[in-house]
């Protein structure tokens, strides 16, 4: 209804990893046009490597989605990241990593500046109470994307448009959790041209999909 042609999803609501990601593989399975999948990844998993494996070659899922407050890990005091992120890092693929103040984003600097070539996207620019601090902390870092969900401040969406260029901000809309119309329309009260529109809007996210736009 809203003209939404792709859509990368995630699953964070079943008890299981497994399970998580066995619904949006059938999600994917069904709509292969439309869904682009994201494995959910908990660091906590015993087998979270093989698990990866598995979505990454033989499902050929399209990127990973990390929240690790919702797992009860700390990225900064929990070794086994580093080592996950090492794996996760050889695929090359977009890890879209929820933040807030709950779980800041500013751990997971490090991994792009190791990994140049690994797409981080940082959900919500790390809601309205951390925005502008996070606009300043990932400028340098080419590899580092912003999404938009969940931010309604519209001086901090203009901010990190300035800042970091229309091709480092995407659209996203966190549904089922808020209203799609409001996060596409929101854009319209921001002072941005058709070429920066048509990036935030399909440009970025087919670039970080791998698709040709």
């Amino acid at each position: 209804a809203l003209g939404v042609e792709r859509v990368g999803i995630s699953n964070l609501l079943l008890p299981t990893t497994k399970e998580k990601n066995d619904l949006i593989y059938e999600a994917k399975c069904k709509y292969p046009k439309m869904i682009r999948a994201y494995m959910y990844v908990n660091f906590k998993d015993e087998d979270i490597c093989e698990e990866i494996e598995k979505r990454m070659e033989d499902q050929h899922f399209d990127g990973f989605k990390i929240i690790t407050a919702w797992d009860g890990v700390r990225a900064d005091h929990f070794p086994k990241v580093a080592r996950v992120m090492g794996h996760i890092q050889k695929y090359g693929k977009i890890v879209q990593i929820g933040t807030a103040p709950s779980h800041p984003p500013f751990t997971w600097i490090q991994y792009a500046e190791k990994y140049p070539r690994l797409p981080l996207c940082f959900t919500h620019i790390g809601s309205e109470e951390m925005g502008y601090s996070v606009i300043k902390a990932v400028k340098d870092y080419k590899n580092i994307v912003v999404e938009t969900s969940q931010n309604f401040a519209r001086f901090q969406l203009q901010a990190a448009i300035d800042e970091l260029g229309s091709e480092r901000v995407c659209m996203g809309t966190d549904w089922p959790y808020k209203p799609q119309y409001n996060e596409i329309h929101k854009f319209e009260y921001l002072k941005l041209t058709d070429g920066q529109m048509e990036n935030i809007y399909y440009k970025n996210a087919a670039r970080l999909w791998g698709e040709e736009v």
